[in-house]
C-alpha cells in the first residue's frame, strides 16, 4: 500500500515541478519586458519636419516643461523644425536658430496648416456681428475643449462673432479665428429685421403667416446700414458666392411675405423669454436659404424662430442693376405678458 501511495505522488511531484518551472519562466520573460520597456528612453529623435505655429504667440522653452525659462517668442504662422519629442513636448529649431522646447498642440503640420487656413479665411468672409464678453472666458483652436487653448477674452470685451459651431461662436482673436463658449459671450440684438412675439394667452401654437406688399419700382432703395465688422471699400462675395451686406448703390432685399414664428407652450410654461438671432442668406429668387441660429434660446424658442424665417420670402437685393445672395439677420424677440 505504501509502495502505491508513494508511486501515486511522485507525478503529483512532477506536475507541481513543471508548474512552478513554467511560472518562472513566465516571471523572466515579464521581467526582461519590463526592463526593456523601462530602458526606452523618454526623449525620442526625430527626422527634422516642417511645422507651423498656430497659436498667436509660442513660447519656446529650455526644457519641456511648463516652468522652465523662455528662450525665445515667435508668433502664428511662424515656420519650425521638429528635431525630438517627449511625450506632449516637442523641441524645435526656428527660422533664426533658436532650438528649445513647445507644446506639440501648438503647432500643426503642412496639411492640418493649410486646413485651418482655408476654414478661417472662409468664416472670416462672412459678415461679423457685434458681442459682449458675459464672463472671462478661454479661446480655444477649435470647436472644443479638447482643443489647445490659444487666448483668453476678458469681462466686457467686444468681439466680432462669425458663427456659431454648435456650443461655441467662431471668433475674431488676433486676426485669426478662435472659438469661445456660446454661454460667455451675449449677441447685440442690432439686426436688419426686428420682430417680436408676444404671449397673452391666446397665441395659437400655428404660426401665422403675414404678407406685405412689394415696393412700388420707384421707390428709392433703403439706406444700408453698416453691420460690425463692414466697411463700403471692402464689400465683395465669398467664395461661394454670397455678399456680406449689399453693396453701396445696391437695393437691399425687402420682405414680400413674412411668417411669424410660433411661442412654443415649453417655453411658455417655463417662463423663457428673450432675444434670438437668425442669420441666413436670401437667394437671388427670393428665397431664404442655410438659417442659422446664431442666439439660441432653450425650451426650442431658437429652432421656432429659424423655421419661420426660412418660411420669408423676398424681393432679392440686386447690384448694378442684377439680383445677388446676400447674408440677412433677423432678430426674433419673445416676451410673456405679466398677465399670465
Amino acid at each position: 500500500m505504501t509502495e502505491t501511495n508513494a508511486a501515486v505522488r511522485r507525478p503529483a511531484k512532477a506536475g507541481m515541478l513543471v508548474i512552478l518551472l513554467l511560472g518562472m519562466v513566465f516571471m523572466l520573460i515579464l521581467a526582461g519586458l519590463l526592463t526593456l520597456g523601462g530602458s526606452r528612453p523618454a526623449r525620442v529623435e526625430v527626422r527634422s519636419r516642417n511645422y507651423y505655429v498656430i497659436a498667436p504667440k509660442l513660447r519656446i522653452r529650455t526644457e519641456p516643461q511648463a516652468r522652465a525659462p523662455v528662450l525665445a517668442t515667435i508668433e502664428r504662422e511662424a515656420k519650425v523644425e521638429i528635431v525630438e519629442e517627449s511625450g506632449v513636448w516637442v523641441k524645435i529649431k526656428t527660422a533664426d536658430a533658436v532650438v528649445g522646447w513647445t507644446e506639440r498642440s501648438y503647432i500643426a503640420g503642412q496639411k492640418e496648416y493649410e486646413r485651418r487656413m482655408a476654414r478661417a479665411r472662409a468664416i472670416s468672409e462672412l459678415p461679423a456681428l457685434e458681442g459682449f464678453v458675459t464672463e472671462r472666458t478661454a479661446l480655444y483652436a477649435g470647436p472644443g475643449f479638447f482643443y489647445p487653448v490659444v487666448g483668453q477674452l476678458s469681462t466686457q470685451a467686444e468681439v466680432k462673432v462669425y458663427t456659431r459651431d454648435h456650443e461655441f461662436y467662431a471668433v475674431d482673436y488676433a486676426g485669426t479665428i478662435a472659438y469661445a463658449e456660446v454661454d460667455a459671450i451675449d449677441l447685440a440684438p442690432q439686426a436688419q429685421e426686428e420682430l417680436e412675439i408676444s404671449f397673452q394667452g391666446t397665441l395659437p401654437e400655428v404660426a401665422a403667416t403675414a404678407t406685405v406688399a412689394p415696393p412700388p419700382s420707384e421707390t428709392a432703395p433703403a439706406e444700408q446700414t453698416p453691420m460690425s465688422g463692414w466697411t463700403p471699400q471692402t464689400v465683395a462675395p465669398d467664395p461661394i458666392g454670397v455678399y456680406p451686406a449689399v453693396p453701396p448703390g445696391g437695393t437691399q432685399p425687402q420682405v414680400v411675405s413674412r411668417v411669424n414664428p410660433s411661442y412654443p407652450r415649453s417655453a411658455r410654461d417655463n417662463g423663457i423669454e428673450g432675444v434670438v438671432v437668425i442669420r441666413a442668406i436670401v437667394r437671388k429668387d427670393g428665397k431664404v436659404d442655410e438659417a442659422e441660429i446664431m442666439r439660441d434660446l432653450p425650451w426650442g424658442l431658437g429652432d421656432a424662430a429659424r423655421a419661420a424665417v426660412q418660411k420669408w420670402r423676398f424681393l432679392p437685393a440686386t447690384y448694378q442693376g442684377e439680383p445677388i445672395d446676400v447674408y440677412y439677420t433677423v432678430t426674433v424677440r419673445f416676451r410673456l405678458s405679466d398677465s399670465r
